[in-house]
């Protein structure tokens, strides 16, 4: 039989919350790689994942191959961020 609560549409005695907040930086990869490259070389892969995120459910996965010593990049080509601002990312 089912108790006050649930006949109100409440919570049942017990039950989990889970709340998503989403991610409104201007980089939070929520929807895709939002136009970032690898520039090749060891940076074999760039997709928007949900593997891992500092906030919200997306985060950018880079896939390398390769030894350490090489120096590679990704990068936005037209980044909508105005020039000498800073971007702070999370590793």
């Amino acid at each position: 039989m089912a108790d006050a609560d649930e006949r109100r549409g409440g919570p049942r005695a017990g039950a989990a919350t889970i709340v998503i907040t989403r991610d409104t930086g201007q980089y939070n990869f929520e929807a895709g790689t939002q136009g970032w490259r690898p520039s090749g070389g060891m940076v074999v892969g760039l997709s928007s994942s949900g593997a891992q995120a500092f906030a919200g459910l997306g985060s950018l996965a880079v896939v390398f191959s390769g030894s350490s010593g090489q120096t590679q990049y990704v990068s936005v080509a037209a980044p909508a961020t105005p020039a000498g601002r800073t971007i702070t990312f999370h590793v």
